[in-house]
């Protein structure tokens, strides 16, 4: 597996997503904390292998580019590249919550 760097910009733009529409944002906090501790080692902690974000690389891909953000050409680096992000826009919501 490649060294991946973070992009905070894809970080911050997905912590939006996941938190934006949200009724109730407090239960997908406790959602995440529960998927974080259930999965602590998937790099995802399977939020987006589960379908809780994004399912389809063309809906990725999509949002890369609305964000201004460069899209992989291949799929499986995508997804690698999504998935890391995802976890580390996790951590990021669940630090602000611990504060």
């Amino acid at each position: 597996m490649m060294r991946m760097r973070t992009n905070e910009k894809l970080v911050t733009a997905i912590k939006d997503y996941i938190l934006e529409d949200e009724e109730n944002p407090e239960e997908v906090k406790n959602e995440l904390k529960r998927y974080k501790k259930e999965f602590h080692n998937e790099k995802d902690y399977n939020w987006y292998k589960y379908g809780n974000i994004l399912p389809y690389y063309s809906q990725i891909r999509d949002f890369y580019e609305k964000n201004g953000i460069e899209v992989p050409d291949s799929d499986s680096v995508l997804q690698e590249h999504f998935e890391y992000h995802v976890g580390k826009a996790i951590d990021s919501i669940l630090s602000e919550v611990e504060k």
